[in-house]
């Protein structure tokens, strides 16, 4: 299964072509339809939307029969009993694509035998439902219109949406933050700010349909402890729900959101920051391309540190959808490989935070290029890029490319931090806490030239040779009380004090530590002698 920007499709396809000539093969294609009916291919057919009730029997059958081990018939009984809930068959219909029906089905199936009220609950958290109930929070109080305060419509909507941005964050957020985003509107408007008289909206009238899960909170931070003056939210999920309704169901809306996001993310408050960027995150799952350009790509180049972390925020958040993770990947691709360093440094914080691109040496090639960058010099953010990748399966790998970056004058810094970072994990398996690589280097599933090569940059670079020399002298205790590690350790010690210089910083370090005040152990002086 290929993603394709683009028309890359036809090149592909050309590229392709002999092979499946040779191989008596088809290939199928499918692709977005963003082209004139004039001009399609005449081998092309227009893919019809599958019917939300199709999908459903489908996943959810597949569930029942691997979950039940039950026949076809089996499973088609139950899922007719389902479908005999009206509730059921509107939320199914009224979903947008087959990834809004496939939740529910995975749900019934994990939750088989559900009563009503199990069924009401995985409804309650469906997309469908969760629209129905954002259209609702975000609607006006048409009865007794004449009675209510100048621009009340407007208050309440704001700050139901400013509740959910700064959702499980003190309330006093909501407030100011909503106060934000009715100055943004005065000012797309071109009008005076009116102001906001104190003492005029009650909470309760304010979040309208949202009271309920307010009180919840407040009576569920009561019994755990902690402030009662939280922006709850009953499910988490309404939060994104919420920020879309208010982006695509109202006029003119759009320019004061992205300028309101804006200002938040400008404030020295990191919650702030942190709400602003997750929601700008939220936003680019529905318009990729216009919050990128209008917000994340300039908080990117922003020389402002926070900034640039707020972009690497909302860029996780947005990975997160899982729509527009390959939209994500390539905007970070294209940071680190640009000509800004501002925005090369944005991308470390991307890879900081754990975003990976699909092939690792694609993510370890970006991390290259990021750290060739003179301004990453004195940073870490390189180093945790690559401690976010790790996995034992990719030990080998990961230690190669940094051995390469370790003959580059330039890179050895991050190369001896990603090693330091990497060589104080504990291995899953030992209860003793033994160092992950350190259990690869005994399978011999690293190359003992690599490490070596590694950790004589580390035990020499002036600006983390402290911290190596701790971080090997673990390796060496850990060594000493497992006999399985010992031939591998002392390979690695035999190879190290074979270089110039480093035997007698060996021993001089060694002697101070505690563990070997009293003497060097026998398999470890002899390892140092040969």
């Amino acid at each position: 299964m290929l993603r394709l920007p683009g028309n890359s499709h036809s090149q592909v396809m050309r590229l392709l072509a002999d092979l499946f000539r040779r191989r008596s093969a088809s290939l199928l294609l499918i692709r977005h339809d963003d082209s004139r009916a004039g001009v399609r291919h005449s081998a092309e057919v227009q893919h019809r939307r599958p019917a939300p009730l199709a999908v459903f029997r489908a996943h959810l059958g597949h569930h029942l029969r691997d979950r039940l081990r039950l026949s076809d018939e089996e499973s088609a009984e139950l899922i007719r009993g389902y479908l005999q809930h009206s509730d059921l068959v509107d939320a199914l219909r009224s979903s947008y694509g087959p990834r809004e029906v496939v939740p529910i089905a995975e749900a019934l199936g994990q939750g088989h035998p559900a009563d009503d009220g199990a069924l009401a609950e995985i409804l309650r958290s469906s997309q469908p439902r969760r629209r129905a109930r954002a259209a609702e929070i975000l609607r006006s109080d048409a009865s007794g219109a004449s009675r209510r305060p100048r621009r009340a419509d407007q208050h309440e909507r704001a700050f139901r949406i400013a509740y959910a941005v700064f959702a499980w964050q003190s309330l006093h957020y909501a407030f100011e933050a909503a106060g934000i985003l009715l100055e943004e509107i005065d000012g797309q408007a071109k009008r005076v700010d009116w102001g906001r008289l104190a003492l005029q909206h009650p909470v309760s009238e304010l979040l309208g349909p949202l009271a309920v899960d307010w009180q919840e909170g407040r009576e569920a931070t009561r019994l755990r402890g902690g402030s009662s003056r939280s922006a709850w939210l009953h499910d988490g999920g309404m939060r994104g729900v919420i920020i879309d309704e208010a982006w695509h169901e109202f006029d003119s809306t759009r320019p004061a959101l992205l300028k309101w996001l804006d200002r938040l993310v400008s404030a020295d408050d990191e919650p702030m920051q942190r709400a602003a960027a997750e929601a700008a995150g939220l936003l680019a799952h529905h318009d990729f391309a216009r919050v990128c350009a209008d917000l994340i790509d300039g908080w990117a180049a922003s020389p402002r540190s926070r900034l640039r972390q707020a972009a690497a925020w909302a860029m996780v958040a947005a990975d997160m959808g899982g729509q527009v993770g390959h939209l994500v990947r390539g905007q970070v691709r294209d940071w680190a490989s640009g000509h800004r360093n501002l925005q090369r440094d944005a991308a470390a914080r991307v890879y900081a935070s754990g975003l990976q691109q699909p092939d690792l040496s694609w993510s370890l090639a970006d991390l290259r290029r990021i750290a060739q960058d003179p301004m990453q010099q004195h940073t870490y953010m390189v180093a945790e890029g690559v401690y976010q990748l790790y996995a034992p399966h990719r030990s080998d790998q990961i230690i190669f490319e940094l051995a390469e970056w370790s003959d580059d004058r330039q890179l050895q810094l991050h190369a001896a931090g990603a090693l330091l970072s990497l060589a104080a994990i504990p291995a899953d398996t030992s209860p003793s806490g033994v160092p992950e690589l350190l259990v690869r280097a005994a399978a011999q599933e690293v190359d003992s030239h690599d490490l070596v090569r590694l950790w004589q940059v580390a035990l020499l670079t002036a600006g983390v040779s402290r911290r190596a020399w701790s971080t090997f002298e673990q390796w060496l205790t850990k060594a000493d009380s497992d006999e399985a590690l010992r031939k591998a350790t002392a390979a690695l010690v035999t190879d190290l004090t074979a270089l110039p210089s480093m035997g007698r910083r060996m021993r001089f370090h060694l002697a101070r530590h505690s563990q070997f005040e009293d003497g060097l152990p026998e398999w470890l002086d002899a390892a140092m002698r040969k």
